[in-house]
């Protein structure tokens, strides 16, 4: 890695570490700040297909023009490989390339790859056989994607391993659903976290994904509600909670209102018959939300906690969302973790407990 490269990075790691002191310093004194590497640590990408020059391509948007990617520093080093002899695959195979107009990429750190192809056009067995073989030529999972077609040679998933003090776990990260794209700072946020938070009793998670933090939580508690409104991320999850041999998570499809509904008993699911929530000594909350970060009757909601975990990515919604709870909680801890390099997005851990 060069100099320049470094110097680019901690330039504005600098930046962004200021502007989240400068809100945190009037809340706590307890402020981290954790670096990304500069280059190598993405680990999922995704690019559009076309022809530029007259080649075909993958490309990015920047001002509003597609731009020819060969070769991206920010990528896992198996990312880069796998660009290389695919886009020469492509270019040379004409049912490959035919009505091709995205690839996805998805590595972890233990090697394993999915390359995802999505298409205009549905995929057919001569399309299968020539996939299959390209499977075998990069020795990575192929999944061809079309409208209501999804073909999979190998797997849809990569696994990913985490590790905090002695201890680790694995998951499988699944191709279509989101996942961490930086497992060196998602492993950041897992460690302060243990050594931040009370471990104390029950814990309600929302917004649980695939159970990238759920695992780690059902390690440090004595049981976890783990909550999540999408489908393909509640399959994930079980069967990630099958793969790490979980006895104490129990999981169900709801909204974040809806948990909190049927946690004030103003309504009741049939996807909770299994769960009874009053048995739960729930005086922690964890929150991962999506980047609008919490709507009012949230906020209101999780005034009953006593400690609150907020992982967020996105810094003006945590901004409104920490000022709201600071009225009935303290704040313990904020991090910083750099998830996002060269880019303005600040990734953040906050811990809070009740005043």
């Amino acid at each position: 890695m060069s100099k320049k490269i470094q110097d680019k990075y901690n330039k504005q790691f600098e930046k962004k570490k200021e502007k989240f002191h400068n809100f945190f310093k009037s809340y706590t004194k307890k402020i981290s700040y954790h670096k990304s590497s500069a280059t190598g640590f993405r680990t999922r990408i995704e690019f559009g297909v076309a022809k530029i020059n007259n080649l075909l391509e993958f490309y990015m948007i920047e001002n509003s023009l597609k731009v020819a990617i060969k070769q991206i520093e920010i990528c896992n080093p198996k990312i880069n490989s796998l660009m290389e002899s695919l886009i020469e695959e492509i270019r040379s195979n004409e049912v490959l390339r035919n009505k091709l107009f995205q690839t996805e990429f998805m590595v972890s750190r233990n090697r394993d790859s999915v390359i995802s192809l999505i298409y205009h056009k549905p995929l057919d067995s001569e399309w299968i056989k020539i996939a299959s073989d390209l499977s075998v030529n990069l020795n990575s999972s192929i999944v061809g994607r079309s409208k209501k077609q999804k073909i999979i040679l190998g797997k849809d998933h990569v696994l990913e391993t985490y590790k905090y003090n002695t201890t680790e776990y694995s998951l499988n990260l699944f191709e279509q659903c989101f996942c961490q794209p930086n497992p060196y700072i998602c492993e950041s946020i897992i460690h302060w976290i243990n050594q931040q938070a009370s471990h104390e009793k029950d814990v309600l998670e929302f917004h649980c994904g695939i159970g990238t933090f759920t695992i780690f939580l059902s390690h440090i508690f004595d049981n976890v509600i783990a909550t999540e409104s999408s489908r393909p991320s509640i399959r994930g999850l079980i069967q990630n909670i099958n793969l790490n041999e979980c006895s104490n998570i129990y999981s169900a499809r709801l909204a974040d209102i809806e948990t909190l509904e049927a946690l004030n008993k103003k309504r009741t699911f049939k996807r909770l018959k299994k769960i009874d929530l009053c048995a739960f000594n729930l005086s922690t909350v964890f929150i991962d939300p999506p980047r609008s970060g919490l709507d009012t009757l949230i906020l209101e909601g999780l005034n009953r906690f006593k400690q609150i975990i907020y992982v967020s990515c996105e810094f003006e919604s945590l901004k409104k969302d920490v000022e709201y709870l600071s009225e009935t909680h303290k704040i313990e801890a904020a991090g910083f973790f750099d998830q996002f390099p060269y880019t303005d997005h600040i990734e953040s851990a906050v811990v809070l407990k009740n005043k």
